[in-house]
């Protein structure tokens, strides 16, 4: 229940900034602006879950050196985080050149 509060609060704030924003062209600036910040959050916060599962599975793999199947799975976990980061490292390019294009970031 908190978290629609809380995105109810958040949607009413930005809206509010939207509607006393003007012209088209200034609401157009806040919203890439508004999607140039999130996509930035988004983009650390997986940065930082990122390194605690590569964490995690550096653990799982020296403790689980007896077991072949633990170390197989902390392996693939590692190269899944890996892959994961890249996919993050694209998108954030891409959309980091497509807002620096229209000047926002």
């Amino acid at each position: 229940m908190k978290e629609k509060s809380i995105t109810a609060a958040f949607l009413t704030v930005m809206l509010s900034g939207l509607v006393s924003a003007g012209t088209g062209s200034q609401v157009a600036a806040i919203l890439a602006e508004i999607i140039c910040d999130l996509f930035k959050a988004v983009a650390q916060i997986a940065g930082g879950l990122a390194f605690f599962m590569i964490v995690w599975a550096g653990i799982k793999y020296i403790y689980g050196r007896d077991d072949p199947g633990e170390m197989k799975q902390a392996k693939d976990m590692i190269k899944y985080v890996l892959i994961g980061l890249v996919f993050i490292v694209t998108a954030q390019a891409i959309v980091g050149v497509i807002l620096q294009v229209s000047t926002v970031c």
